[in-house]
């Protein structure tokens, strides 16, 4: 009996001195990027037209560790990564998609990982670049920890991943910008620091067409994201006070305004409730603009059940008043090869008269 007692006292001083060390670490060497970070420029972006049609393509891609085989330990399940074998075939379903996006002017990922645990540590920016060859790419890290050390039994391990923005035409500008919003310590640590990537193209009346790829807090109550939110109003009200043209898309983590988050399957489970935007965020004019008929998000708790999994719709876009929507289309893979599914749009910039 002394001996099990000993044997169970040493096993939890070890596991204490493991994570009080791992803490220490993620403290010391904690991702702390600035507020606004260049991500490069061109001398020689391209001159888009102010009076043509722009297509968008977006995806959460989960790493390809989140398909229809998997359960998430934060959203209720017990693990935190998939067989290699799984995210393989994840992984190429994925790519099958994106192989269609040639054509699209703009194709915005989040959750895209480099080398990290998870997704068998492979670079899925650069597999994704290599399919998309007449793109160029800006990538924003927003998950960079070395070791999250949980699940104890499965931890989620080394971890760097972030947004992809990949554009047929030559942006003048490209900013990583971080959100003014954190968890508390330790959590912040082993947590993503939430920023979006802002594009800048130049247009021939004289202004400009601003592009977001959007990805906010999950698993913060609404905190995080209230701050998140606020914080993003006053910058895109500003730029389209100077007369820009502005599409952000993404992953919300928020249904939006006026959306019933249990249209497609009524919500079973206490532990998950997605808030809606409200309605007067934005003035008049601005456009929260998704497919009403596909869910862009699944629950996690358990493998993918048609019939009984939750799903609604956090996926969509944000566009300016001097934008006319021409098509919006959710892609439906029955959430085979990540917890979102893509959601394409199809916009015609409105005619505006040429600056002196």
């Amino acid at each position: 009996m002394k001996k099990a007692c000993y044997l169970l006292l040493s096993l939890l001083m070890f596991f204490l001195l493991y994570m009080l060390g791992v803490t220490a670490y993620a403290t010391v060497f904690d991702f702390k990027p600035e507020a606004k970070i260049d991500l490069g420029n061109s001398s020689l972006p391209s001159l888009l037209s102010a009076d043509s049609s722009y297509s968008f393509f977006i995806w959460n891609l989960g790493y390809a560790g989140l398909g229809a085989e998997s359960d998430f330990f934060y959203d209720g399940g017990v693990h935190a990564n998939m067989p290699k074998e799984i995210v393989d075939k994840n992984f190429k379903g994925i790519l099958s998609y994106i192989n269609m996006c040639q054509k699209t002017d703009f194709v915005l990922f989040q959750e895209i990982d480099k080398y990290s645990t998870r997704s068998a540590y492979v670079d899925q920016v650069d597999s994704a670049g290599r399919l998309l060859k007449g793109h160029k790419l800006s990538f924003a890290y927003n998950f960079k920890v070395d070791l999250v050390p949980l699940p104890i039994t499965d931890p989620v391990g080394h971890v760097r991943s972030g947004l992809s923005s990949f554009s047929l035409h030559t942006s003048s500008s490209n900013f990583r910008m971080a959100y003014p919003s954190q968890y508390e310590w330790p959590r912040y640590c082993f947590m993503l620091d939430r920023c979006f990537l802002l594009q800048r193209f130049t247009l021939d009346n004289g202004k400009e067409l601003l592009v977001l790829n959007n990805h906010n807090s999950a698993f913060d109550g609404g905190k995080l994201k209230s701050v998140e939110m606020d914080h993003l109003r006053k910058i895109l009200l500003s730029e389209y006070a100077k007369g820009n043209y502005i599409v952000a898309g993404g992953d919300w983590n928020q249904c939006p305004p006026d959306f019933n988050p249990d249209k497609f399957k009524k919500n079973a489970e206490d532990q998950y409730f997605p808030e809606n935007i409200s309605a007067d965020y934005y003035p008049e004019g601005w456009s929260w603009v998704y497919d009403p008929d596909m869910p862009t998000n699944r629950k996690v708790t358990k493998a993918y059940d048609p019939s009984q999994t939750f799903t609604t719709i956090i996926d969509y876009y944000l566009v300016s008043p001097n934008i006319e929507v021409v098509q919006v289309k959710g892609i439906d893979h029955d959430f085979a090869f990540s917890d979102h599914q893509a959601v394409y749009l199809k916009v015609r910039l409105k005619k505006q008269r040429i600056a002196e």
